[in-house]
Parts: structure tokens; C-alpha cells; sequence
């Protein structure tokens, strides 16, 4: 019996460890349904050069009958939701997201378009009593972790400098203000009747001043925004409290 489905982009795929073992532990069963580029965003279509064939609009759809066919109760969706709303910290890196038929798109339609998809798909998964548990992204950081452990080793020494390391990792600051037009979004939703609920992981990467990278043997990242397998051993515990 498949009792959730785990839906979304690249950062699902790189999160799948961590299900697995939840999984395991609990005894539960489910279903991984993921692409590249593909936010589980209902109703909602990636604007791509390859759409004949990796159409994220029917992928989107052929989940959710799934889902309704089988009867599964829950479902999490795991994006890199700034690629579709923000791009990056330098604003590159934009994955434009629509729901017209033209396939065209900019920052404001992305937005409007991330806006609607995220109630639609609430909408349409709560008619059929399925409860929503969206996964903010983690932290994304500035640099590559080859780029900030390389500058932050000392090869006289033969050590790596932490203070180094924490001063090329992300500031506290920068990452809320990155993702502020998501979690404004969340937030207004968590104020309706939904059955929907947020995980977020700020707590496992960031102090007040600093979201770090890694610590002295371990990376968190496999880049700039993937987390590591060694990252998503962190984010056990916030994700395994919804299995109870």
C-alpha cells in the first residue's frame, strides 16, 4: 500500500534519501514522481525547448490521477520554487513557469503563475482529501562548495579555516529576503481552511547571522542549492514528524 507520493523538481531527487530512510523506519511505502525542471505545480506548465517530449503540465496531471486512483492521503511537494520566481541571487538562472497556451512568459507571469498553480493544486488535492506538505527549498548559497572549501583551506597548515568557510556561506539576511515572495504566499495560504502545511529547514542550516555551507569534513550541498546526502541526514527529523 503506497500510503504518500514525494512530487517536484531536481531538489526532490536530491531529498530522496532522506524519504527512504523515513520510509524504512516507519514502514511506509511511497512513490517518488520527479523531473528536472518540473515544479508539481497543477494546472501549470514549464516554459522549455524539449516540451514535446518532457511536458511538466501532463506530467502534473498523470500524478495526480495516480494519486486519485490509489487513494494515497499525502503528498509533499519539493521544489527549488525561487528557479521559477526569482531565478537566482543574480537574477540568471530563471526557469519561466506559465499557465496560457502561448508559452510565454516573464518574472511577473512566473510569479502570477506560481500564485495560482500552488492553490490550484491545494484546491484539487483537498477535494479528493489529500493533504498538502510543501517543503520550502533550503538555503541557496552563494558558492559552489568545491569554490568556498578550496578558498577556505589553509595549505600551510593543512587545515581547513571554519571562520573562512562561515564568512563565504550565506547570510541569514540574504536567504529570507531571496525567498521572501515565497513564503508570502505560503503564509496566506496557511491562513485558509486548507489541509496544507509547510516544512522548513531554516533551523537545521542557519543561526541568526549565517545559513553554512557545511562544517569542517562534511559539505551540505552537492552545489549551490542541492543538498548533499550528508544535508538531507539533517533534515530528518523535520520531515519525519509528518508520519506519525
Amino acid at each position: 500500500k503506497i500510503s504518500f507520493v514525494v512530487a517536484g523538481d531536481s531538489h526532490a531527487n536530491a531529498i530522496k534519501p532522506v524519504f527512504d530512510i523515513i520510509g524504512r523506519d516507519k514502514n511506509k511505502k511511497g512513490i517518488m514522481a520527479v523531473f528536472s525542471g518540473c515544479p508539481h505545480l497543477i494546472g501549470v506548465q514549464s516554459v522549455r525547448s524539449d516540451l514535446k517530449k518532457r511536458n511538466c503540465k501532463k506530467l502534473n496531471e498523470k500524478i495526480f490521477n495516480f494519486i486519485k486512483e490509489n487513494k494515497i492521503k499525502k503528498i509533499f511537494l519539493v521544489s527549488r520554487w525561487t528557479y521559477y520566481t526569482d531565478g537566482d541571487y543574480n537574477n540568471r538562472e530563471f526557469q519561466h513557469i506559465t499557465k496560457n497556451k502561448l508559452l510565454f512568459s516573464n518574472k511577473k507571469n512566473s510569479r502570477s503563475t506560481f500564485s495560482f498553480g500552488l492553490e490550484n493544486t491545494i484546491k484539487k488535492y483537498n477535494e479528493i482529501g489529500v493533504e498538502i506538505f510543501f517543503i520550502h527549498q533550503p538555503p541557496m548559497q552563494l558558492y559552489h562548495p568545491d569554490f568556498a572549501y578550496f578558498n577556505s583551506y589553509d595549505f600551510s597548515k593543512k587545515i581547513l579555516d571554519i571562520n573562512k568557510l562561515r564568512h563565504l556561506s550565506v547570510s541569514y539576511s540574504e536567504h529570507i529576503n531571496f525567498q521572501k515572495f515565497i513564503r508570502a504566499e505560503t503564509d496566506k495560504l496557511l491562513k485558509k481552511n486548507y489541509l496544507f502545511k509547510e516544512i522548513d529547514f531554516d533551523k537545521f542550516f542557519c543561526d541568526k547571522k549565517k545559513c553554512m555551507i557545511g562544517e569542517e569534513y562534511i559539505s551540505y550541498y552537492s552545489d549551490d542549492d542541492h543538498l548533499s546526502i550528508s544535508g538531507t541526514k539533517k533534515i530528518k527529523k523535520a520531515i519525519e514528524n509528518y508520519f506519525n
